[in-house]
């Protein structure tokens, strides 16, 4: 059994390695807030914290944690991973990318950005919310996952789990590392997929889409 799991492992990452070598990270123009300035909150103030009050949680106390219990973890245990284990990845394999490969973009070529177009269907079709910062640079990929997302930084085409997202019940999820401290939170913003990514204190980090 155990042989059989190592050699599975080995022709894929054969297989994703001849797919995936030498492709830049790529993202589809219209996800891209370098190429439209509709997703850009440098040129798009609406969807912008900074400048739009409504979607700042420092001044928008109804979508706050810290002011409504119903989306905060600590005081709502159906969405508190450490409490709720089917939400949990550590604890269901479904949700866990070690586990469930089709989650994992290292193999499953329709989740990464550094695949050949060929390996999946059209890229604006992938099932991935791109992670930028403030500055609108890409920085990893957010995958759907049950009601939630994992999150995984993109360096050098390689990636890096680094935590997930789960559903507040409401517009937006809590971020939690992989030990599942809750550290972050999504709010959505103005556009289609998008959500903007702040800390626990309600600093904004940057935004997905």
């Amino acid at each position: 059994m155990g042989i059989t799991r190592a050699l599975a492992g080995l022709l894929a990452s054969i297989y994703v390695s001849s797919v995936f070598a030498f492709m830049p990270f790529t993202i589809p123009p219209n996800r891209d807030p370098k190429m439209t300035p509709s997703l850009n909150p440098k040129f798009s103030l609406e969807i912008n914290p900074e400048h739009n009050p409504q979607i700042n949680p420092k001044f928008n106390t109804a979508i706050n944690p810290a002011f409504k219990n119903s989306i905060n973890p600590r005081f709502n245990q159906a969405i508190n991973p450490k409490v709720n284990s089917t939400l949990n990845p550590k604890f269901n394999p479904a949700l866990d990318p070690k586990f469930n490969a089709a989650l994992d973009p290292k193999f499953n070529p329709v989740l990464n950005p550094f695949a050949s177009p060929l390996a999946g269907p059209p890229r604006n079709q992938w099932s991935v919310l791109f992670v930028f910062n403030t500055m609108s640079e890409p920085t990893g990929v957010a995958i759907q996952a049950g009601n939630g997302y994992l999150l995984f930084s993109v360096n050098d085409e390689e990636y890096d789990w680094k935590g997930y997202f789960i559903s507040n019940g409401a517009d937006g999820y809590n971020g939690f590392s992989l030990d599942g401290e809750w550290q972050t939170y999504l709010l959505k913003s103005s556009t289609p997929h998008g959500y903007n990514l702040f800390t626990r204190d309600g600093d904004w980090l940057g935004f997905l889409n």
